[in-house]
């Protein structure tokens, strides 16, 4: 089902180019996003091989294990198909009564207009995916606070900001 190839940062790029941002198409932007983002690729060991024709152009390339070409249509058939599948469930449990609850959170750090948006942004994506009723937002906690101290004191400058009260959004 896969295949070993060594593949340079530039034939990535090159590779999932139709899939990423214009500002990821450079080769030492796409490290850094990858780098961030925890991606496993970078954390292969890099080998120096030659790749010119004269032998002295170098260039890093990393041992991964890629899908096969014959089952690329499979994946992503089953991605897509995936998620119409849970949405059916999600939709006939909803018609026999269950109403679901989404929960969303901030950790601190970033600024309040830009909390609120990130806010927003995870809020309707519960509501177009997982089909909720209702979102409960914590909008300033981090991961291992207590349930019961989330959001105390309140965020009063937070409400101020928002349309809708930010703690609980319903549609």
């Amino acid at each position: 089902m896969y295949k070993p190839v060594t593949i340079s940062s530039s034939a990535m790029i090159k590779l999932l180019a139709m899939h990423l941002r214009n500002g990821l198409l450079d080769a030492k932007e796409f490290g850094k996003w990858c780098s961030r983002k925890k991606v496993d690729f970078i954390k292969t060991r890099a080998v120096l091989h030659n790749t010119g024709v004269d032998g002295k152009q170098k260039e890093l390339q990393r041992l991964l294990y890629m899908l096969k070409q014959e089952y690329h249509e499979q994946v992503v058939t089953a991605i897509k198909n995936n998620l119409i599948h849970f949405q059916e469930e999600l939709q006939g449990l909803k018609n026999s009564g269950v109403e679901f609850l989404g929960y969303v959170r901030k950790s601190p750090g970033c600024n309040d207009d830009t909390r609120i948006r990130l806010l927003q942004q995870m809020v309707q994506q519960l509501y177009k995916r997982s089909r909720v009723n209702k979102v409960y937002v914590s909008p300033i906690c981090k991961s291992n606070d207590r349930l019961s101290t989330r959001d105390l004191p309140r965020p009063t400058r937070l409400l101020k900001k928002t349309d809708r009260h930010p703690w609980l959004m319903s549609r």
